[in-house]
């Protein structure tokens, strides 16, 4: 990730319309300037993406060749087609739902999360773990529900 626009410190995000790159201090100090894009200094930033094969949340990036733990985070989204070369751990995350054709080679960590459903285009590789979590047995694909662990 580049450096901060404003303090030249931190990692950052992106605004997806006029491109400046602020850290989450900067952000959460509101400094980000006003453009003409943006009057009202309100950007959009980039978040929750897949860049350079490492998943981006926040203001921090995850490398999908491995694990990627996501337990007690504030992510309530994924990207479409996101393939983990390792574990996902959302537990006790504040995820409401998984995106289509998501693909995890190890386990799936999805206890104690709002979860209702799984899509039919999951695919993972061991166990996924519900317990704690929303998902009834009939919101379970067929071809899944072998690998749950409630």
């Amino acid at each position: 990730m580049k450096k901060c626009n404003i303090c030249t410190d931190g990692d950052t995000l992106q605004c997806t319309v006029c491109g400046i790159e602020v850290c989450e201090d900067c952000d959460a100090d509101d400094k980000i300037p006003e453009c003409d894009e943006h009057p009202s200094g309100a950007h959009t930033l980039r978040q929750n993406e897949i860049k350079n094969n490492k998943l981006i949340v926040g203001y921090k990036e995850y490398d999908l060749a491995g694990d990627v733990d996501l337990s007690e985070s504030t992510i309530t989204s994924l990207p479409e087609n996101l393939k983990v070369g390792g574990s996902l751990n959302l537990s006790e995350s504040t995820i409401t739902s998984l995106p289509e054709n998501l693909k995890v080679v190890g386990w799936l960590d999805l206890s104690v999360t709002a979860i209702t459903s799984l899509p039919e285009g999951l695919e993972v590789g061991d166990s996924i773990f519900v317990y704690g979590a929303k998902i009834k047995r009939e919101n379970v694909p067929s071809h899944l529900l072998d690998k749950c662990v409630w």
